[in-house]
Parts: C-alpha cells; sequence; structure tokens
C-alpha cells in the first residue's frame, strides 16, 4: 500500500489496488484509492521477495519500490496511516510464516526480561487464530484486522517481533523493537531508517539478549 501510494505521487497519476481497501480507506487520499478505475498499481514479482542481497533495493520497501520501476532512495521510509491514539502498552507477535521461529521457552525468557525491566503489560497481537500458549501476557487485542493491528502497534510504547509483519509496520510508526531474526541472509529487510530498534540472532540464543534489550529500553526511557 505505501509503495502503491508513492507511485501515485511520483507519477501524479490516479493509483487504485484491488485488496485491502480498509487500509487505503485509512490513508484518506484522493488518488490513491480502492477500485477497478485508473492505474492499476503492478504486481511485484516474487523473485525480489527472498533476495540475499540488498543490491539496489536496501530493505523491503525497496524491493516494491524497485520491482514499480522506481529507484528506490536509500533505505526508504515506509509511510503508513495514522489512527488516533490509545494508552501505552508493549505488544508481542509470537509466530512469523517466513522466518526461523524459536521455541517458546525463548519467547518466554524475553517476556519475563521485559517485564522486569519496563513493567508494561504485554499484548500478544495478531489474528484470532494465534496460539495462546505463552504465559504472562493478554490476549485481549487479537483480531482480524489489518488496519487494527496498525493502529495498535502505532500505540505501542515498545514491539516484541519476529523478522516479519509486525517489524515492518513498527519501523513505519517508529516504534521502539526488539526484533529477534534468523541468520538467513534476509535482515536486511529490515534496514530502515529513524527506527529505535535492537536485533538478536535466533540461532545465538539468549546470547546478547539482555544486554540489547536493556540498551533499548534505556534508550527509549522505558
Amino acid at each position: 500500500m505505501s509503495a502503491a501510494r508513492t507511485l501515485a505521487k511520483f507519477t501524479g497519476n490516479e493509483v487504485t489496488v484491488e485488496e485491502g481497501q480498509d487500509i487505503v480507506e485509512a490513508y484518506g487520499d484522493k488518488d490513491f484509492w480502492f477500485g477497478m478505475d485508473g492505474k492499476s498499481c503492478p504486481v511485484f514479482p516474487e523473485r525480489y521477495h527472498r533476495q540475499k542481497s540488498p543490491g539496489p533495493y536496501f530493505n523491503y520497501y525497496g524491493i516494491y519500490l524497485y520491482s514499480m520501476g522506481l529507484v528506490a532512495l536509500s533505505h526508504p521510509k515506509l509511510d503508513l496511516p495514522i489512527f488516533p491514539r490509545g494508552p501505552a502498552y508493549a505488544v508481542i507477535q509470537t509466530f512469523s510464516h517466513y522466518a526461523t521461529n524459536p521455541p517458546m521457552e525463548y519467547l518466554q525468557g524475553i517476556v519475563a526480561m521485559f517485564k522486569d525491566m519496563t513493567g508494561l503489560p504485554v499484548f500478544v497481537i495478531g489474528n484470532t487464530s494465534t496460539s495462546r500458549d505463552l504465559k504472562g501476557v493478554q490476549y485481549d487485542l487479537l483480531r482480524d484486522s489489518l488496519p487494527y493491528l496498525m493502529q495498535v502497534i502505532q500505540n505501542a510504547a515498545f514491539v516484541l517481533t519476529p523478522r516479519s509483519l509486525s517489524a515492518h509496520v513498527a519501523s513505519g510508526y517508529s516504534r521502539p523493537s526488539f526484533v529477534w531474526c534468523p541468520n538467513d541472509g534476509e535482515n536486511w529487510h529490515l534496514d530502515y531508517p529513524d527506527w529505535p530498534c535492537e536485533r538478536v540472532l535466533v540461532e545465538e540464543g539468549y546470547a546478547g539478549v539482555e544486554e540489547k534489550m536493556s540498551r533499548l529500553v534505556r534508550r527509549c526511557r522505558l
């Protein structure tokens, strides 16, 4: 959606998308909208998505810009819709469909460490089919709605997440994020600017977890 909106701005054309009507409406634009008329946003070649080298793309958003014929600026920042603000809390996405997932014990340790450091309540985010095996967290924010997920992350004081959707959304809203990643060569996808973020490699276990999390917590004054 962000790339389609950028295409409309750069070309001066009306751009339509055929999915995600609720997100398009959240932007509230005049030249970027949902429907079948106007200049459709091009299909993004799947071969770009799993690149092991940043090449000319810089980050995951850059992949989309490049596939649309737009030369990406160095490490472009996602442009997401703004939602009404809410109370402070932390959120965690517990599962990634594309990146290696650590065992539940790993996530349990991260949650316990974060709560000890900040005292913030932690809510699990995602769709309603998300597993509820994690302890010491709340599940009230699970919803089958992408705009709702975006609003929840926008309002979050802190985001705990794998290299997945929540990480990209958090970057667009510059939300402080602690991200666990596999060592598969694709972590440059998260090289977004102006984003307070710390990453750890799942394969390294708890090495560096406490140091990096405490550094980020101090940086964000939580």
